[in-house]
C-alpha cells in the first residue's frame, strides 16, 4: 500500500516548480518502479531544465523499464548502464532481479551481471 502511495505521490510531483521536489517524486518513482508511472516520467524528463532533476528522472525511468519484459533490449541495456552508474544497494537490488529472471535474454542478462560485478566492487571498496 505504501508503495502504491509513494507512486502516486511521485507522479504528481514530478511537474512541481521546485527542482527539489522534483528529485524527491523522480525518487519516489525509482522507489516504486510503478509502469504505470512511466508516461509521466517521460514526459517531465523531455521538458526538465535543471540536471540533478534530469538525472533523478533518467533513474527512475531506467528502473521501470529495466524490469518490464516488453521493453526493448537495447531500452533495457541503457537502464542498466544507468543503474551502474547509480551504484547503489538499490540499484544493485534491481539489477540481481533483472539477472535472475528466467525469461531475460542473453545480452540483457550478460549487462545486467557485468553491472552487478562493478557495483559490488564499488561497493565492497566504500563499505
Amino acid at each position: 500500500m505504501r508503495t502504491a502511495i509513494d507512486a502516486a505521490l511521485g507522479s504528481l510531483g514530478l511537474s512541481n516548480p521546485d527542482p527539489a521536489k522534483r528529485v524527491d517524486a523522480a525518487d519516489a518513482v525509482f522507489t516504486s518502479r510503478d509502469p504505470k508511472a512511466l508516461p509521466g516520467v517521460e514526459a517531465a524528463l523531455a521538458k526538465e531544465n535543471d540536471p540533478r532533476a534530469a538525472q533523478a528522472l533518467r533513474r527512475a525511468r531506467a528502473a521501470i523499464l529495466v524490469l518490464k519484459s516488453d521493453s526493448s533490449d537495447a531500452d533495457r541495456i541503457e537502464s542498466i548502464d544507468i543503474l551502474r552508474a547509480r551504484g547503489d544497494q538499490d540499484s544493485q537490488s534491481l539489477l540481481d532481479e533483472v539477472a535472475q529472471q528466467p525469461s531475460t535474454d542473453a545480452p540483457v542478462k550478460a549487462a545486467a551481471q557485468s553491472a552487478l560485478a562493478s557495483i559490488k566492487t564499488r561497493l565492497a571498496l566504500w563499505g
